[in-house]
């Protein structure tokens, strides 16, 4: 064996090892969800927050005007093309039973 095929494989076998050894245990995956998710914290610069929090509300008294509605929606739709802009969708089970 050639001192360049040795000196690749002892320098193979040594990152292995290394990373191998890295001395962090594994995290076990919570598959039945009894973890709640996180959520992102929301920014303090965020320019559309107060036009975010004012969708969820129309989307939340849609739910209680009506019983009968599995979701509230709301649409931005731009007037020029009717294309949808965007969309926010909340569950009325959510909004009645918080």
């Amino acid at each position: 064996m050639s001192t360049r095929v040795f000196r690749l494989l002892l320098t193979a076998a040594s990152l292995m090892i290394l990373m191998a050894c890295t001395g962090e245990e594994p995290v076990e995956i919570d598959l039945n969800e009894t973890v709640p998710p996180t959520t992102e914290a929301p920014e303090d610069d965020d320019p559309n927050a107060a036009e975010r929090q004012r969708l969820q509300e129309l989307a939340e008294q849609q739910c209680l005007d009506d019983p009968s509605k599995e979701a509230g929606t709301v649409r931005i739709v731009d007037p020029a093309t009717n294309e949808v802009v965007s969309e926010l969708t909340v569950q009325c089970s959510e909004v009645r039973n918080p």
